[in-house]
């Protein structure tokens, strides 16, 4: 049974990409519809925290702090409740795959490195970012050129 689908990092990827999209215009029903049911799930094995989490996600996706609280209720899942959430999140991966809108939106939505390297990392020419969140330990130099970022909801320039 693979489980990778159930990590806490690709639930959190999850939720985050599926309330990126959902606030998108031009997303199908059907992506929508998946998400909601996703959404259902978190609340009846979360309750009100898990709820809470959702919202404050689903109004602002790049917010460090609404990011931060869906980790938190994450942290508490129990293998039952991972595998309860397997069906919907499934539903919903296969949802994005068949809606081009809703893939456009989480490409554009954020992107994340975590970076350790020990030489110079370089990124050059990044466009059309809602958000870009960078992590990086280097024991040398970190170079970043060229940053175009877009407003928030319209795709960059």
């Amino acid at each position: 049974m693979d489980q990778s689908l159930l990590s806490p990092a690709n639930l959190q990827a999850l939720l985050e990409f599926g309330a990126a999209a959902v606030a998108t215009a031009g997303i199908e029903e059907l992506t929508k519809d998946a998400y909601g049911a996703v959404r259902a799930k978190i609340r009846e094995i979360f309750g009100r925290p898990g709820e809470r989490a959702l919202i404050a996600l689903e109004a602002d996706p790049a917010s460090a702090t609404a990011r931060q609280q869906v980790t938190s209720v994450l942290a508490t899942i129990e293998a039952d409740d991972r595998e309860d959430l397997r069906p919907v999140l499934e539903a919903l991966i296969a949802a994005i795959n068949r809606d081009a809108a809703a893939q456009a939106a989480i490409e554009r939505y954020q992107v994340r490195l975590d970076l350790d390297v020990g030489k110079t990392a370089n990124i050059e020419d990044l466009e059309g970012l809602e958000s870009l969140d960078i992590r990086a330990k280097t024991g040398d130099d970190f170079n970043l050129k060229r940053l175009l970022m877009s407003n928030k909801g319209e795709p960059g320039k």
